[in-house]
């Protein structure tokens, strides 16, 4: 037995991982192409880089994400949910790496790895929208883990005596800068302040500055202009939302402020209130000045990614649009919890704390994970309903199908996005995959 426990201890990561991978896995298999990614079916390598290209002119400025979205929408669904069951692993892995490299503190690796993962599946919302949908994941979870692995090279860059190694890692820091800071519009401000805000701290700890560190912030900077003055990006705001480009600065702000809000207030609040315990225990017991100092700059990243929002014509209520913000700050708390504390009373509160959120996330992920399995068994039958009737040339291309009613609705899965009228959005995204005339459900909601 003690061999046993001795063992899943110093594995315990690695087991972790294999289970989460199996599960993540499994449920990218079942999921089906839905809303945008039906619209990047059929595209060859060479449509797929040139579609990237073109968006930038007419859509929006994210070449990175973009690519990376049309690429999984176009893998064959056994290896999509390998690949993106791989991707998501790495998510907790490198947060986990962070809270090591921001705060120089190394220990407890086992405990933040499974907080960390808890934070997450706790703390964000719709699972299979945001981490299993194809283009939401290619433009959010593959462009953070690119963000996240760019900022723990930059962190753990030192000047090497080898020349030939200080080379090569500069060339690869720096052209990852530029695609880091070409991925998203609202992490990368953030992200810019954090490494500005490492780097003043880091000048006072290290007595100088890293000419390597400066220009990769400088080349992350290009990227994130690069994204921003995309000429496609105002064709986009103007065909989603022109009345909201015309307002001026103050009624754009008056808008969107009550949302982000909202969304803080219902889906982050918690958080705050752990960041706001955890850093005053912090600050008159542990008084690490480094590790403090690197959470309130992770902080306040975090709420700059919120707060760049207020600033965008759409989607400001979809739990995507925080995702990078929420990560950092999970980061920002978890290299606050006093895991080394020797108070009895605080060693017993955190892992109560661990063990309840655990526990929370246990139930809530299998229910989560039933349910969405049961919806999405039902699209993959309407899908199939679907290319059936296509084959009976009587329909004309004209397809109707009943809605899916059976499954519950859950957080974490994805929902009927099928409707009575042919030119709603997503019918049209689902006749341009199938390659119909128009496709509808039959009956009301």
């Amino acid at each position: 037995m003690e061999k046993l426990l001795s063992f899943c201890k110093k594995y315990f990561i690695l087991i972790i991982s294999i289970c989460l991978f199996i599960l993540v896995s499994f449920w990218g298999m079942i999921t089906p192409l839905f809303s945008d990614d039906a619209l990047a079916v059929r595209m060859s390598p060479s449509e797929i880089l040139h579609s990237g290209i073109n968006d930038w002119f007419v859509w929006n400025g994210r070449f990175v994400g973009q690519t990376f979205y049309r690429i999984l929408v176009n893998l064959p669904p056994s290896i999509y949910g390998l690949v993106n069951a791989l991707v998501f692993i790495l998510l907790p892995l490198l947060m986990m790496v962070l809270t090591f490299k921001s705060s120089g503190n190394l220990k407890h690796k086992n405990a933040k790895y499974i907080l960390i993962l808890a934070m997450i599946f706790a703390f964000f919302p719709n699972f299979s929208l945001n981490f299993l949908y194809r283009a939401i994941s290619g433009n959010y979870l593959w462009t953070g883990i690119i963000n996240f692995l760019f900022v723990i090279l930059w962190i753990s860059y030192k000047h090497n005596t080898s020349k030939l190694k200080n080379i090569s890692y500069s060339i690869l820091l720096i052209a990852l800068s530029v695609i880091a800071g070409w991925c998203n519009e609202n992490l990368g401000i953030g992200i810019i302040f954090l490494l500005i805000g490492l780097t003043l701290i880091s000048t006072k700890k290290y007595k100088g500055l890293n000419f390597t560190k400066v220009i990769s912030v400088i080349a992350y900077i290009f990227g994130y202009v690069m994204l921003l003055i995309a000429p496609g990006n105002m064709v986009r705001g103007r065909s989603r939302d022109q009345s909201f480009l015309n307002k001026s600065f103050i009624q754009k702000i008056a808008t969107n402020l009550p949302i982000i809000n909202q969304y803080i207030i219902q889906h982050i609040l918690p958080l705050l209130i752990i960041f706001i315990i955890v850093l005053f225990i912090n600050i008159y017991l542990v008084k690490n000045r480094y590790a403090i100092l690197s959470s309130c700059i992770l902080f306040v990243s975090a709420f700059i990614t919120f707060y760049a929002l207020l600033l965008s014509p759409e989607s400001v209520d979809q739990s995507r649009c925080y995702f990078f913000g929420t990560m950092l700050l999970i980061i920002a708390v978890v290299q606050l919890i006093p895991f080394s504390s020797n108070d009895d009373l605080i060693k017993i509160v955190v892992n109560s704390f661990i063990v309840c959120l655990c526990g929370y996330v246990l139930l809530t992920l299998s229910t989560g994970f039933v349910l969405s399995y049961k919806t999405d068994i039902e699209l993959l039958q309407q899908q199939n309903m679907i290319k059936n009737k296509l084959k009976n040339k009587k329909n004309n291309g004209n397809i109707t199908v009943p809605k899916i009613n059976n499954a519950p609705y859950s957080d974490y899965g994805l929902w009927d996005i099928l409707s009575e009228n042919p030119s709603d959005w997503q019918n049209t995204c689902y006749a341009h995959m199938f390659k119909a005339k128009s496709i509808k459900v039959a009956g009301n909601y």
